[in-house]
């Protein structure tokens, strides 16, 4: 069966990290994801809204000039991200009239997509957003946060076990001295009641 353009390829392979997965383009996903080996546009509910395509050296053709067709003409994705890691160049395209235009950067250097209220940009030379001008977490910064998070779980439980295990003790320490005061108290009700 021969593959249709409008079939893209997309990311197999996932690590997890306890509830969470992330996959090795670096998006975290709550719980397990389940793929296929094409993105079938027809078959979707919805059409991408925006498409981001690192752009190797290697591949520049494929990567740049076919996607780009694919993107504009035939999928025709309302936005379309390229980013050149060795160049460490950013650029963002939009229709207008039927054909890509470069999104120009505002005065923050941040590329606009307004219908999302988010701003992409480079920072370090990775590709980060924005949302209402504060810079959205990375996914290894969720991870680390995630990761933290357990940590601090886990010290609770560990400090709650302990607790209940003090506690424990205590209540044994508490019931086994009311018995004996128990006994105490019987003693000297026997030794203070009259004798027959």
């Amino acid at each position: 069966m021969r593959r249709s353009s409008r079939y893209t390829s997309y990311a197999q392979t996932f690590i997890r990290s306890g509830n969470y997965w992330f996959s090795t383009n670096m998006v975290l996903h709550k719980g397990e994801i389940r793929t296929e080996k094409s993105y079938a546009v027809p078959l979707q509910p919805c059409n991408p809204f925006l498409v981001m395509e690192y752009v190797s050296k290697s591949n520049e053709r494929k990567d740049y000039k076919d996607s780009f067709n694919k993107y504009e003409q035939e999928l025709k994705v309302p936005y379309y991200l390229l980013f050149y890691p060795d160049n460490e160049e950013l650029t963002l395209f939009r229709p207008l009239a039927k054909r890509y235009v470069t999104v120009k950067p505002n005065a923050a250097g941040l590329c606009p997509i307004p219908e999302l209220e988010i701003e992409v940009g480079l920072v370090d030379n990775w590709l980060r957003f924005w949302f209402w001008g504060k810079m959205l977490p990375h996914a290894s910064e969720l991870k680390q946060a995630y990761q933290e998070q357990e940590r601090q779980i886990d010290e609770q439980q560990r400090r709650l076990q302990e607790t209940e295990r003090r506690l424990a003790q205590e209540r044994d320490a508490n019931a086994q001295l009311q018995a004996r005061l128990a006994e105490a108290l019987e003693a000297i009700q026997a030794m203070q009641s009259p004798k027959s």
